[in-house]
């Protein structure tokens, strides 16, 4: 039989092995803690990026409607001006078929007065003419 000194040193060693082993269990459970912890970061991470990535999208996106509907605005007080510049046409259009209407009735008026300048002259000359003939006349009655 062995020793009972020989049996408490292979005890003492199995004891030192066991402690060895039990540090590398607690260790390797201890790593694949980590390594599961590591692994559900990394999935919160991607969760993460893909959830940023997508309200980048969105924002995106909303940066491009918000373009468009600036410009949709821009158009819309550009045809509002359009419409205002139409009206103002309008209105001087108006203005002047009124004005042309007017110059028509002058027109018409100075050539009746032109038609007539030569009838008032001849009517003046006739007048003159008569007052020759009469004064005349009484020069003639008188002799």
């Amino acid at each position: 039989m062995k020793s009972k000194k020989e049996l408490e040193e292979k005890a003492g060693h199995a004891e030192a092995e066991l402690a060895k082993i039990l540090e590398r269990v607690e260790l390797n459970d201890t790593s694949k803690t980590l390594a599961e912890n590591l692994a559900e970061l990394e999935e919160k991470e991607k969760a993460s990026a893909e959830i940023y990535l997508e309200a980048d999208q969105a924002l995106q996106v909303a940066q491009q409607k918000a373009l468009e509907a600036a410009q949709q605005v821009t158009l819309a007080e550009k045809t509002l001006v359009d419409f205002s510049e139409l009206d103002s046409a309008k209105e001087n259009e108006k203005r002047l078929n009124e004005k042309q209407a007017e110059m028509e009735i002058y027109a018409t008026k100075l050539k009746q007065a032109r038609k007539a300048e030569p009838l008032r002259q001849m009517r003046e000359q006739l007048l003159r003419f008569d007052e020759k003939l009469k004064q005349e006349n009484q020069k003639k009655s008188r002799t």
